[in-house]
């Protein structure tokens, strides 16, 4: 005859009691960690955020090519001051490759002396709905500028001649300070009445 096993009431009672005391303490303290969690995890989201807007936004100060909302007046300048037109670059905000351009190349002493003396430079948020005043004094926005000029990658730089029409662009920024000198001579010595930008190659 097998012997009775003893009922645990009691064991099962002070089990039952110390698994609901572990759910109330985890309930009480498990919120707060997620949420000191979730803070950490926010701002370090945030300062990533941050670091991706100082590496992308175009860097502020640099003279070259101010933001500017009227090519009619850029080019009235270009004409009252001698030079050979007006040099827009296209940008966008949040722009890697534009903040990059800005920050790099556009820096080189160089090709800076060499767009002041000859262009109007002006830089202009293809993103950006700001007014915008045209060549001919219309008014437009610099989004619909960029797409009247067909500008579908950022940055593009674009030269204009005296009479307003496009000479040469340059699409994209990862090109030597040699590069952009000759796009510029490219328009100050004519070369578009000889041939095409990629063939051409300036004088000594």
């Amino acid at each position: 005859m097998r012997p009775r096993r003893r009922k645990t009431f009691g064991s099962l009672g002070s089990e039952a009691l110390t698994l609901m005391i572990l759910m109330v303490l985890i309930g009480l303290i498990l919120p707060p960690l997620l949420t000191v969690a979730l803070t950490r995890g926010a701002a370090a989201q945030g300062d990533g955020h941050a670091a991706h807007a100082e590496a992308t936004t175009p860097v502020p100060g640099n003279a070259l090519f101010p933001v500017g909302d009227d090519l009619a007046e850029a080019v009235a300048r270009a004409h009252r001051e001698g030079r050979s037109g007006v040099a827009v670059l296209f940008e966008m905000n949040g722009c890697g490759d534009c903040a990059r351009l800005r920050a790099g190349v556009l820096t080189d002493p160089a090709l800076r002396g060499y767009y002041q003396r000859h262009f109007v430079t002006i830089g202009v948020y293809a993103d950006e709905s700001r007014p915008l005043r045209t060549f001919d004094g219309t008014t437009t926005t610099s989004a619909e500028l960029a797409r009247g000029q067909r500008v579908f990658a950022l940055p593009t730089m674009v030269l204009f001649g005296l009479d307003g029409i496009p000479l040469v662009r340059k699409i994209g920024g990862k090109a030597k300070p040699d590069f952009w000198i000759r796009m510029g001579r490219y328009v100050t010595e004519r070369g578009y009445e000889e041939t095409p930008f990629a063939y051409w190659r300036p004088t000594l």
